[in-house]
């Protein structure tokens, strides 16, 4: 990471000369993206080359050895949903609103108000402080309420612009710091991530800004598009709480699916053998679609 000639070193407030790391990433339109990418290709590296301590053995390998003799047991994997938990942002937050304001009961956080129809009928929670998470880091439409103690309340959702699209806490900031220097406008009844979008892809001179916002919404928006794809059937609305499956569930889905595809073809061509004595039976039939057509979703 040193190396990067847009790099702050060690300590950023010991640069001197005319050392700028700002400009350089501004000159090289270095995004945050490219960061990540090198931390994964750097870890990858890692564990498939082999450590002289592990007897010349690659990380993975040595696991691999670890765990194949007699006594080997199988290796634990964390729960996904749990880990994330474990970095998830929340706040201590008061619960506004009320008969005396005349407002349903709601929380303001992260430049958003939150609510639910639960929560709407609990005025006697109004004035309290409560913990508000974010259990998605890619979907800040949706945030859990719990006491101090730990005890789950209920779900708010975030309410407009800011319910319709998923979205990370971040994306959210840079749309407030774009709508504050007039660059979009923002209104309850326009989309705040389609502002972004038009505003991003719709330069004079045809180039994206440099701000890494817009490629993490395009991130955030391919993985949510594709667990749709895995699984057509998914509520859209609890989408925040999906998990992948894991490769072997999804093998079993894939042979499943052609068990059905094969049993279908079968049949049809039975049916057709059937009825080519018939009149009908020299008109040309179209293909059976076998899947289904799906709509976009953003």
């Amino acid at each position: 990471m040193h190396n990067l000639s847009n790099s702050t070193k060690s300590k950023p407030a010991d640069l001197k000369g005319d050392v700028e790391p700002a400009k350089k990433a501004y000159e090289l339109q270095f995004q945050v993206e490219y960061i990540y990418e090198l931390l994964d290709v750097i870890i990858a590296n890692y564990n498939a080359t082999p450590h002289h301590g592990i007897g010349y053995r690659t990380p993975l390998a040595q696991m691999k050895f670890l765990n194949g003799g007699k006594n080997s047991v199988c290796i634990r994997k964390a729960d996904p949903r749990q880990v994330a938990r474990l970095g998830a942002t929340r706040k201590l937050c008061k619960l506004l609103g009320g008969k005396n304001s005349g407002r349903r009961p709601h929380f303001h956080f992260k430049n958003a108000r939150y609510s639910s129809e639960d929560l709407a009928h609990r005025l006697d929670l109004v004035g309290g402080d409560f913990w508000l998470t974010i259990e998605n880091e890619d979907d800040a439409r949706w945030a859990t309420v719990s006491t101090q103690e730990g005890l789950y309340i209920c779900t708010v959702r975030a309410a407009p612009p800011w319910h319709h699209t998923p979205h990370s806490l971040y994306v959210r900031s840079a749309i407030r710091a774009l709508a504050r220097q007039r660059f979009i406008h923002l209104t309850s009844s326009n989309h705040a991530i389609d502002e972004l979008i038009k505003y991003s892809e719709n330069q004079r001179d045809k180039k994206l800004p440099v701000h890494p916002a817009y490629l993490e919404l395009r991130r955030i928006l391919q993985a949510y598009s594709e667990n749709i794809a895995l699984n057509p059937s998914i509520d859209p609305i609890s989408l925040s709480s999906y998990t992948q499956p894991a490769p072997d569930e999804f093998d079993d889905l894939c042979e499943i699916s052609e068990l059905n595809e094969a049993k279908i073809a079968q049949k049809n061509n039975q049916m057709t053998v059937k009825n080519t004595n018939s009149p009908i039976a020299d008109i040309p039939k179209k293909p059976l679609q076998l899947t289904m057509r799906k709509a976009r979703t953003w």
